[in-house]
């Protein structure tokens, strides 16, 4: 009870609008809260007509009621200016402040811009590879040997992307940093749908061979 008492007084909260509601519109509005479900969803649409007519009060109130009734729903969360970081939902400019104060999570910030740095070098060299490889292609038609060759080199040097990346996921995700854990190891799949640990990484499990 008390968490769902502060919740509602940090919330309702009016905003400056472009002027008051006319009477018509709190009519509308009085019929559409009397007609909307209780659920979340309900009241986040409800909420949305409140904004685009300027009751501001009303659409944190239903905002409000959203999150009360699913604590967990995005959309509610992210229309009160909430993310969430680290298990929780937090506003943004909290993160922004702990994002600030927190020394540890700068210096693996920092380390991770360095290791992704180096990653990037590699997907542009791999990027002149290509390249390099198509023009070649294109001048030794009918070269089947050489061809293969110049094949299997970018094949392996996109599984070694692959792998690269995969790795940097594996420290993002030891290092708590699980978007960037995610991101690096979809992009492993990417350059590489055979490796099987990345798939299991991404909670995946093989089926009937896919």
């Amino acid at each position: 009870m008390l968490c769902a008492a502060l919740l509602w007084s940090g919330l309702l909260v009016a905003l400056p609008g472009d002027g008051p509601p006319s009477s018509q519109d709190l009519k509308t509005y009085d019929a559409l809260r009397r007609k909307a479900g209780r659920d979340a969803p309900a009241q986040v649409k409800l909420a949305l007509w409140c904004e685009a007519h300027g009751l501001d009060a009303q659409r944190l109130r239903h905002l409000a009621q959203a999150v009360l009734t699913d604590p967990g729903n995005a959309t509610a969360r992210g229309l009160l200016g909430q993310i969430h970081f680290e298990g929780r939902w937090e506003s943004l400019d909290r993160v922004g402040e702990r994002f600030g104060t927190d020394e540890q999570r700068s210096a693996r910030l920092a380390e991770y811009n360095r290791r992704r740095d180096e990653l990037e070098e590699k997907e542009v060299r791999l990027g002149r590879l290509c390249r390099r490889i198509e023009r070649l292609n294109q001048a030794t038609l009918g070269n089947a040997r050489l061809v293969e060759g110049l094949e299997k080199v970018r094949g392996t040097k996109r599984h070694e992307l692959a792998r690269a990346h995969a790795n940097l996921g594996i420290w993002c995700r030891a290092n708590g940093l699980e978007g960037e854990a995610l991101a690096h190891i979809t992009t492993a799949i990417h350059f590489d749908p055979s490796r099987e640990a990345s798939w299991r990484h991404l909670g995946y499990v093989k089926r009937h061979g896919r």
